[in-house]
């Protein structure tokens, strides 16, 4: 039961962790198509909070990665990452449960 629990939290806690990098990914996207501006005090501070939060995770990829043009498909990489280990997380709470 507590392996459930604990596993299962940490399925979750992955899920938000995509969940903020789907976040980051819409905000930059707004901030190149000027449709929300880092001048705005609240936009500045969530986006320094997402980037504060990712960016210890995203380094080591961009670091691996070639440079693309321009294009960072580092978030790609972070996204799929965290959904496998988000699905191997859920099977071994399941497996915990006996379902």
């Amino acid at each position: 039961m507590l392996s459930y629990i604990l596993f299962s939290t940490i399925a979750k806690a992955i899920g938000l962790l995509r969940l903020v990098l789907i976040i980051q990914f819409l905000m930059s996207l707004a901030l190149v198509f000027n449709l929300i501006s880092t001048r705005n005090s609240v936009v500045r501070t969530i986006w320094q909070g997402i980037n504060a939060l990712l960016d210890p995770l995203l380094a080591p990829i961009r670091r691996v990665l070639p440079n693309a043009s321009g294009i960072d498909f580092s978030p790609l990489i972070l996204l799929m990452v965290l959904s496998l280990v988000g699905e191997l997380f859920s099977s071994i709470a399941m497996l915990g449960m006996g379902v």
